[in-house]
């Protein structure tokens, strides 16, 4: 059980020169509820607020961290230190989660609009546009540009409002998959992670990934990928070279033959290398490293990581930001075929010469469900996504197909 939601931490920066001032509530967290949880229960660990402990109550050294220098561009101070948060481009990027030693981290999180058919439902037809009196009204965070700033280190800023939701998803998408890539490396140090947030109660721009009306952003797809029980996953080096990990969630070891290549996104394979690797149960570890220079990096390629047998998803790393990318936006060719009138096999192939990034469908109907949604596609691989929908049937243009 928990005390509270960030009070004692809110209440120290409030007042960070005054060490003397009790929190508002301290009586109840400290004293009243833990007796409570004792004497009515016996077994459940009470902790006193989150975050809570160390030397700070977001400390990294002890404790749970809510780590909110993504996004708000906080950093990370001791007691007696002011507080201190910058909202710049650098600042509330998503690759500072890779500076976070934390032991458990219990919110942490970006904004993202919700798709196109929410919007349209919840904003004014003279409204829709990026900062909009309504769609400024509708974004819960202050000050408004926070996404500005981390479009602006992800993907550049949009220049209309499709393009707003694109790059928007796509920078919480990516940030998400690389923050919780970095954490479930660090099992067991860190072995804990819980995402800000769900789902909205309200249609707005904000954390969810799930939106108001149960459409899923790019993020809700990305994350079922990367909370997979076995993850592979990519590690820049501070030497400039890259690693293989796989973290292992299961009770069973994991043996595989793993294939890695890197290849340019026109389809010109630059490198490739296998090798069988295992990994004991419940553990992560490092299972190939590259030094510098042994393959080449750069803006025109990407590295791909493949399981032979299945054990974990296909997963990719790219040299340079999403923005910075030498490529063209390649579409999918998509054929459709009618299991039921309740369900559809839809099959995208990306074309031998052309990588797509972020294929996804999307439908006007909330009860449309996707078996995999908002993934790359390597050139000439193709992907088969179940479409379900139990309480409308479908018709043809129910779909619509992006890219990016």
């Amino acid at each position: 059980m928990c005390g509270n939601n960030e009070n004692q931490w809110l209440h120290d920066r409030q007042y960070w020169d005054r060490s003397e001032l009790p929190p508002y509530g301290a009586l109840y967290y400290d004293k009243v509820l833990p007796a409570a949880v004792a004497d009515l229960d016996g077994q459940t660990p009470y902790w006193q607020s989150s975050p809570y402990g160390g030397n700070d109550h977001n400390s990294r050294d002890e404790g749970n961290v809510h780590n909110w220098e993504v996004w708000h561009g906080n950093f990370p101070r001791r007691f007696g230190e002011p507080p201190r948060r910058e909202p710049t481009p650098e600042n509330v990027s998503f690759l500072r989660y890779a500076d976070d030693m934390g032991r458990f981290i219990s919110e942490f999180g970006m904004h993202a609009a919700p798709v196109a058919e929410t919007l349209h439902r919840a904003i004014p037809p003279d409204q829709l546009y990026h900062h909009s009196p309504a769609m400024d009204w509708h974004n819960k965070d202050n000050p408004k540009n926070k996404g500005d700033d981390l479009m602006l280190s992800t993907t550049g800023l949009p220049d209309n409002l499709d393009q707003y939701i694109t790059f928007s998803q796509i920078a919480q998408a990516e940030g998400l998959k690389f923050g919780v890539e970095h954490f479930r490396r660090r099992k067991p140090h860190c072995s804990g992670t819980l995402v800000w947030q769900l789902n909205d109660c309200w249609p707005v721009l904000s954390w969810s990934l799930l939106d108001y009306n149960g459409f899923g952003k790019a993020g809700y797809y990305y994350l079922r990928r990367a909370y997979s029980p076995v993850l592979a996953s990519f590690k820049t080096c501070t030497d400039g070279g890259l690693e293989l990990w796989l973290t292992n969630d299961t009770l069973a070891e994991v043996r595989d033959a793993v294939a890695v290549h890197v290849a340019t996104f026109d389809g010109h394979l630059q490198w490739e290398a296998s090798r069988e690797l295992d990994v004991p149960a419940s553990a992560s570890r490092a299972v190939w490293h590259w030094s510098a220079g042994e393959f080449a990096g750069g803006a025109d390629r990407y590295v791909s990581v493949l399981s032979s047998n299945g054990t974990f998803a296909p997963n990719r790393h790219f040299f340079v930001p999403i923005k910075d990318l030498t490529r063209q936006a390649v579409a999918p060719e998509m054929t459709v075929d009618a299991a039921s009138a309740n369900e559809l096999r839809v099959n995208l192939r990306a074309p031998s010469d052309g990588y797509v990034y972020f294929a996804h469908l999307t439908s006007p109907s909330e009860s449309t469900r996707f078996s995999d949604n908002y993934f790359d596609l390597e050139p000439g691989e193709s992907r088969e996504v179940t479409v379900t929908d139990p309480r409308r049937e479908f018709s043809p243009g129910s779909l619509s197909l992006g890219w990016a």
